[in-house]
């Protein structure tokens, strides 16, 4: 284990502390000191504060330890830290950290003492890709059901057929008929408005008009869209 109270330094050694020159006594005025901790490519880095004390200041521009994730001062900041209370702990984004302590010509603390040490990222990627992956698959499969089902519902629906009106005139009722005269007996009806004992008869398949015209298509067919009444009486 390294164990550096040097002001400054490149640590490669999987566990080690840092600690401010002078520790645990007072670190001196005017310090500037750099380390970097260098892991192996796939590794992180774990960083633990176990005691601190510097100079307090609300933006800490007097005394102050400022840690960065990456190998130098361009990296993103972590954080930056002066007071009493010890930092909270954290691990590394890449497999390298930089820190750096700096103290103003005014006054002095017991400084602080820093350990890390090294973890394998690469199996936890791992598994966490594994992880995703059976997340994702879990949904999609849950998806194709949705979708599946919604399918199936959507046929089964159109499948049903429509409530057939009892008052309605079929189709087949005409076609099945054997002559006019007998469709004429078996589709007598009433029609609003008029005596009760007026009748008056649906047209059936070719039944001549009161006006000697046809309900026909070319082909000798009654054409069924749209069937008129005339009354008996009126007919010649």
């Amino acid at each position: 284990m390294a164990c550096n109270e040097k002001c400054g330094g490149v640590l490669t050694d999987p566990i080690g502390v840092i600690t401010s020159p002078n520790f645990p006594y007072d670190y001196n005025n005017n310090e500037r000191c750099t380390w970097v901790i260098n892991a192996p490519e796939g590794s992180r880095i774990n960083v633990n504060i176990t005691d601190f004390a510097m100079e307090y200041h609300v933006q800490c521009r007097h005394d102050y330890l400022e840690i960065f994730n990456g190998p130098n001062f361009d990296s993103s900041s972590i954080g930056k830290f002066c007071g009493t209370a010890p930092p909270d702990g954290f691990k590394s984004q890449t497999h390298s950290v930089s820190i750096f302590f700096f103290t103003d010509a005014v006054s002095s603390a017991r400084g602080f003492n820093l350990t890390y040490t090294f973890s394998i990222q690469a199996k936890e990627d791992t598994k966490k890709s594994r992880t995703i992956i059976k997340i994702a698959a879990s949904s999609g499969g849950g998806l194709l059901m949705i979708v599946t089902i919604t399918i199936i519902a959507c046929a089964c629906k159109g499948r049903k057929k429509r409530k057939r009106d009892p008052n309605a005139v079929q189709l087949n009722e005409l076609q099945s008929s054997n002559s006019p005269q007998e469709w004429h007996e078996n589709n007598r009806v009433n029609v609003e408005g008029l005596p009760d004992d007026d009748n008056y008869d649906v047209i059936g398949p070719c039944e001549e008009l009161v006006n000697d015209e046809r309900k026909c298509d070319g082909q000798g067919q009654t054409n069924y869209s749209d069937f008129e009444l005339y009354e008996n009486d009126f007919r010649g």
